[in-house]
């Protein structure tokens, strides 16, 4: 059952094409994965059973359908995502207002332009229905390296993992909840202003709710998925490998033919 569905024709994701674009000019224009899926949350209000659904390999459902909307926005030149980890409005992005006719218009518009025809189409609206990540999302093999990644950091012994960190750590399969949050807040009193809480999990609505409650001392969230990025971005426990890719627009203006 494809809960909220609200653009008749198309994959669930296809309803959050108009808020993506509304939220980026909301926030100047460009935005960060992580905030704009947040944002769109508190405008459509978006009930917990949403946000708490995790896909097959743990990660958040919702914001792998705000990911895939960003795909076939950028697909359809509404998004420029040349700058990695940032989703920037195109001048035709500023511009365009979306209903839900336009926007089941440009899923199929793209579905149209992937190699293979239709096949590929099918392939890759499978892939965004399973729960995996677009394919720009992330460099080739990163799929991999991240599912590598979360098997070795669920492997760690609680003792092993939680002496390397200075702050509150849990190895969690699965979510959460707010009453750890809560454990966590009372073991900070008189001795902390600010708490980290790092997770091999993700975290409940609830739970991030408890954490920025007002009034109280905050704690950051730190869940699986953002565990390995700043894993990666520190360079410890992982190898760096560079890819390169041929740029044809660079030599589409001395002839060299576009290859299909």
């Amino acid at each position: 059952m494809r809960t909220g569905s609200a653009t008749k024709g198309g994959p669930e994701f296809v309803r959050f094409f108009a808020p993506l674009l509304n939220t980026l000019r909301e926030l100047g224009d460009s935005g960060r994965p992580k905030e704009v899926a947040e944002k769109i949350a508190d405008t459509l209000n978006l009930p917990d059973e949403v946000l708490n659904r995790t896909n097959r390999n743990g990660g958040s459902r919702y914001a792998n359908q705000v990911a895939w909307a960003r795909f076939y926005l950028a697909k359809a030149g509404l998004i420029d995502t040349s700058q990695r980890g940032v989703w920037t409005l195109t001048e035709a992005g500023r511009h365009s207002q979306l209903d839900g006719e336009n926007a089941i218009r440009i899923f199929r518009e793209v579905q149209k332009t992937f190699r293979g025809g239709e096949a590929q189409g099918t392939t890759v609206l499978q892939a965004a229905e399973e729960a995996g990540l677009p394919p720009d999302e992330r460099a080739p093999d990163e799929e991999t390296f991240r599912g590598e990644m979360a098997r070795v950091l669920q492997s760690l012994t609680p003792e092993g993992f939680e002496r390397r960190v200075l702050f509150q750590c849990k190895k969690h399969a699965k979510q959460v909840s707010p009453s750890y949050v809560r454990e966590f807040r009372g073991s900070m009193a008189a001795r902390a202003d600010r708490g980290i809480f790092l997770a091999t999990s993700t975290f409940s609505a609830e739970a991030k709710r408890e954490a920025a409650r007002e009034g109280t001392a905050p704690i950051e969230m730190v869940d699986l998925d953002a565990m390995i990025s700043l894993l990666t971005d520190l360079g410890l426990g992982v190898t760096p490998r560079t890819v390169f890719a041929v740029d044809h627009s660079f030599f589409r203006e001395y002839g060299a033919p576009e290859q299909k």
